[in-house]
């Protein structure tokens, strides 16, 4: 009897230990499911992060149109704020390929008319010197009147076009004389300015314009959408006047959309403006 007992135990013992281990099926079964939650998980916290980053740059977008609208009143002065998408690039081992476009934007400030003569912005010291004032080297300047011209870059300035200093040659690219016909309003104006003094600034691409020049300065730094996303146009315009509104013409809405995903739901955001400057997002 208790020989029969003692088997009995020994048989229960060894198959409570055939039965503690798990099969190659059950762990292939739970390892799946702990990769679809992580697979889950992931997703879930790339996609949060995402639409943070797009809440932040909507938030960003929407202060600095308020914060060009507010300077347009305080100031007296046009300010503008440009969108446009720039190309974007990516080093692959020696050689650079196109990354796609990215949405950025800037506000820019109406400084007074100046008036192009080749490569050069003048304007008579005294009465525009204002217009110089706030430029330094490698300001970025834009047309305001016109911002789909394009934008040009300072490559010097000379407070008084007859003031020497180390380069030489500045001198004889000064400009000395301005004499121009243009028209205001349906209007023919003329300009005619010679053996004065200029404000003059180099530029590195010819403004191409044949009137008086509205001259803006950028006021802010260039901010730009999160990566792989761009506006729907590759220029728009904001304009507002000095008494806070947004001028005729200019644009009303502008559009940031994921510039490689068609999925609807990576549409980012819309920012309206009203004629009256009022502002709203969704």
């Amino acid at each position: 009897m208790w020989t029969f007992q003692k088997r009995t135990d020994e048989q229960r013992c060894g198959n409570a230990v055939q039965r503690s281990g798990f099969t190659l099926i059950e762990l292939l079964v739970v390892m799946g499911i702990a990769a679809l939650l992580m697979t889950l998980a992931a997703t879930s916290f790339f996609g949060a992060s995402r639409r943070d980053n797009i809440t932040k740059s909507r938030y960003q977008f929407c202060d600095v149109l308020r914060m060009a609208r507010q300077q347009a009143s305080i100031l007296g002065k046009t300010h503008v704020v440009v969108c446009w998408n720039a190309d974007t690039k990516i080093t692959v081992g020696n050689q650079q390929i196109s990354g796609g476009k990215q949405g950025r934007y800037a506000m820019f400030e109406y400084v007074g008319n100046v008036w192009p003569s080749g490569t050069k912005l003048a304007a008579p010291f005294g009465l525009q010197r204002e217009a110089f004032a706030l430029l330094t080297k490698n300001a970025r300047l834009i047309n305001i009147k016109d911002p789909d011209k394009g934008f040009m870059r300072v490559e010097d300035v000379a407070n008084d076009a007859t003031q020497t200093d180390e380069d030489n040659d500045r001198d004889s690219e000064s400009v000395t004389s301005v004499q121009l016909e243009y028209t205001v309003g349906g209007q023919s104006q003329s300009i005619n300015i010679s053996d004065s003094n200029l404000w003059v600034a180099t530029l590195r691409k010819s403004s191409g314009e044949s009137k008086a020049f509205p001259l803006g300065i950028r006021t802010t730094q260039t901010y730009s959408l999160p990566k792989d996303y761009c506006f729907d146009n590759d220029r728009a315009v904001f304009i507002f006047t000095a008494d806070g509104r947004l001028e005729t013409g200019s644009d009303t809405s502008v559009n940031a959309k994921h510039s490689v995903s068609k999925n609807a739901d990576n549409a980012t955001f819309t920012v309206s403006i009203s004629q009256q400057g009022d502002i709203t997002k969704k």
